[in-house]
C-alpha cells in the first residue's frame, strides 16, 4: 500500500513496489549495466543504462542492457498503469502529455554527491526504486529555499519514491555512503511537450520559465530564418558579382563547381593518390613539413604558404578597395612564395566584406570561386548545408564557417577517399608564432606584423600579435555550431560513404 506525503512537497512512498521475482532479476543483472548516458549528455559522474518505450504504440525505441525487449515490454505492462494512477493523484493535468516511458538502472559512485535539482521538465512523474546494497543513503528532499535537507526518504531495497516535478519546488538530491556504490532503478513517465508541462505546473515559476524558453525559441527561430536569408543574399551577391566579373574584366575567370571538381579529379589521377591534404594555420601545421611532398595533393590558404610546402590549390579571402591596407603586403608575400602555389583562387567573393575588384590593385588573383556561404546555427541548418554542398545541380560551391569545411567537401566531390587535416587545432596560436617554426632551417618565410596582425575582417580580429591576448579558441569555435562540431558530424556522415576525415592536428598532442 502506498502513502501520499505532503512535506516538503507532494510525493508517494511505497515499499515492495516490484514483484520479488522482478526485483531479484534486475539486481542479479547489475553486471550487465552498460553505460549509455551519452544519449542525455550526462556529465554528473553517475553511470546508467536507460531504455525507452514509446506510447501509445508501445515500441522499444532504446534498448536496455539489463532487460530484453520482451522483458521490458512485460515490465511496462505490469507497472506503468500503476505509475499513471500515481500521476493522476499527484498531478492529474499532466496525464494526457504522456508519450514515453523510460527504464533505467543507475550506479552512483560511493563518493559522489549529486547536487540539488528539480528534475528536467520532460519528466511528468519521477520515480526511484532503491536496489542495492542492503544499506545506503536514500533521497534528500528540500523546501524551496533550503540548502539543508528537510526530509530524508530512507533507503530500503525495493522502496519506491515518486513525485511530479514543479519548478523550484521538487528539490531533491542524493549521494553515496562512502562505503558502497549506490544502485537504483529510475523510472520516468515522460513527455516531448516539455515547455507545456512547465506551463501547467502549479505556481508561477514554471510559467515564468516556460515563457522565457518560448521567447528564446522564437528568437532562435528568427535567427535561423535570418541565416537562410543571408545564404540567399550571398548566393545572389555571388551570382551577380561573377556575372559582372565576366562582363567587365576579361582578365579574370569564374571558377564554378564543375571546374574546380574537374581540377581536383585531374590532380588525383595524375598524382595517383586517393588522399587530399589540407593545411590550416594552427601550430600542428608544422607536422606537414616532413610528411608532405610534391606527389601529394594539397589545399591551403591565407598564410600556409609561409611553409616550404607546394600547394596545388591555394585559397585567399580578400578583395576589394576596403582591404587596401593589407592587399599590397599580402600580394608581396604571395609573390615571394609563388613557387609554393599553383592555382591561387579567391574563395569569398560573395561575402559582404569583399567587393568586386574592378581595379587589379585591389585583387590578389585572377581566379574567383563561384560560391555561396551559409551561417550554421542549428542542426537543421547543418543538414541543409550538407544537402546543398552535395547537390550536383548547383553550379556553385556551398561554404560555411571555415576553409577546412570547404576543403572537406572538395575532397569528397573530387573523388578522394580521405582528407588529412593539418593545422586545424581550433585554438592555441598560429604556427608562424612558434619557436619551432622560427628556428626551422628549411625555406620558410616569417609572418610580417604590419599591417596584417590584428587586421579587422568584419567583427573578427585576424591573426592577433603573439604579445597580445590570444584566445584559447579560434574565432570559428565561438560560433553556435563550432567548426569542430561540424567536422565531427561530417566524420560520421562521410564514414557511411567510404570517405575518411583524418584530423592529424588532434593526434599526439
Amino acid at each position: 500500500m502506498f502513502k501520499i506525503e505532503q512535506y516538503p512537497f507532494k510525493h508517494i512512498v511505497e515499499d515492495n513496489f516490484l514483484k520479488n521475482e522482478d526485483f531479484v532479476k534486475i539486481k542479479n543483472r547489475l553486471r550487465k549495466l552498460i553505460d549509455n548516458s551519452k544519449f542525455e549528455n550526462n556529465k554528473s559522474g553517475v553511470i546508467y543504462n536507460q531504455a525507452r518505450i514509446s506510447f501509445p504504440d508501445k515500441k522499444v525505441i532504446r534498448e536496455s542492457s539489463i532487460l530484453s525487449n520482451k522483458e521490458l515490454l512485460d515490465f511496462y505492462s505490469r507497472y506503468v498503469p500503476k505509475m499513471l494512477n500515481h500521476l493522476k493523484i499527484i498531478s492529474p493535468n499532466k496525464i494526457n502529455l504522456f508519450d514515453t516511458f523510460s527504464f533505467q538502472v543507475s550506479r552512483t559512485d560511493k563518493n559522489i554527491t549529486y547536487p540539488i535539482h528539480d528534475d528536467s521538465s520532460e519528466k511528468l512523474l519521477s520515480i526511484v526504486i532503491y536496489l542495492s546494497p542492503q544499506n545506503n543513503i536514500g533521497t534528500y528532499l528540500y523546501l524551496p529555499k533550503s540548502n539543508k535537507p528537510d526530509k530524508l526518504v530512507d533507503w530500503r531495497p525495493n522502496r519506491y519514491l515518486a513525485f511530479s516535478r514543479i519548478e523550484g519546488k521538487t528539490r531533491h538530491s542524493y549521494q553515496g555512503n562512502k562505503l558502497e556504490n549506490r544502485y537504483t532503478i529510475i523510472l520516468n513517465i515522460l513527455t516531448s511537450k516539455k515547455n507545456y508541462a512547465r506551463w501547467i505546473e502549479p505556481g508561477y515559476k514554471g510559467k515564468l520559465e516556460a515563457t522565457k524558453i518560448y521567447l528564446k525559441e522564437v528568437c532562435f527561430k528568427l535567427k535561423e530564418i535570418y541565416s537562410y536569408m543571408i545564404y540567399s543574399k550571398n548566393l545572389i551577391n555571388s551570382t551577380s558579382k561573377h556575372f559582372l566579373l565576366r562582363k567587365l574584366n576579361k582578365r579574370t575567370s569564374s571558377i564554378n563547381r564543375k571546374h574546380i571538381i574537374n581540377t581536383l579529379n585531374d590532380l588525383r589521377i595524375n598524382k595517383k593518390t586517393d588522399e587530399l591534404n589540407f593545411i590550416g594555420s594552427g601550430k600542428s601545421a608544422l607536422k606537414a613539413i616532413n610528411k608532405l611532398g610534391n606527389n601529394d595533393v594539397i589545399i591551403g590558404g591565407n598564410f600556409s604558404c609561409l611553409l616550404p610546402i607546394y600547394h596545388d590549390i591555394y585559397f585567399t579571402e580578400w578583395c576589394g578597395k576596403q582591404h587596401y591596407k593589407i592587399l599590397p603586403k599580402v600580394r608581396e608575400i604571395y609573390s615571394k612564395r609563388s613557387k609554393f602555389m599553383n592555382h591561387l583562387i579567391m574563395k569569398n567573393l560573395s561575402s559582404k566584406f569583399n567587393s568586386l575588384p574592378l581595379d587589379q590593385k585591389y585583387s590578389l588573383t585572377s581566379k574567383y570561386l563561384y560560391e555561396a556561404s551559409i551561417p550554421i546555427i542549428s542542426e537543421k541548418q547543418l543538414r541543409f548545408f550538407i544537402k546543398q554542398s552535395l547537390n550536383n545541380k548547383n553550379k556553385f560551391i556551398c561554404q560555411s564557417s571555415s576553409s577546412t569545411i570547404t576543403a572537406i567537401f572538395l575532397a569528397y566531390l573530387g573523388g578522394f577517399k580521405k582528407i588529412n587535416l593539418y593545422g586545424v587545432d581550433f585554438g592555441g596560436g598560429y604556427f608562424w608564432d612558434s619557436e619551432e617554426f622560427k628556428t626551422n632551417t628549411s625555406d620558410i618565410m616569417m609572418m610580417p606584423d604590419s599591417p596584417i596582425r590584428g587586421y579587422k575582417y568584419g567583427s573578427v580580429n585576424l591573426y592577433p600579435k603573439p604579445k597580445s591576448s590570444i584566445p584559447s579558441n579560434h574565432a570559428t569555435e565561438l560560433a553556435i555550431i563550432p567548426v569542430s562540431k561540424i567536422i565531427d558530424t561530417l566524420k560520421v556522415y562521410f564514414k557511411d560513404h567510404g570517405f575518411v576525415i583524418n584530423n592529424i592536428s588532434q593526434k599526439n598532442k
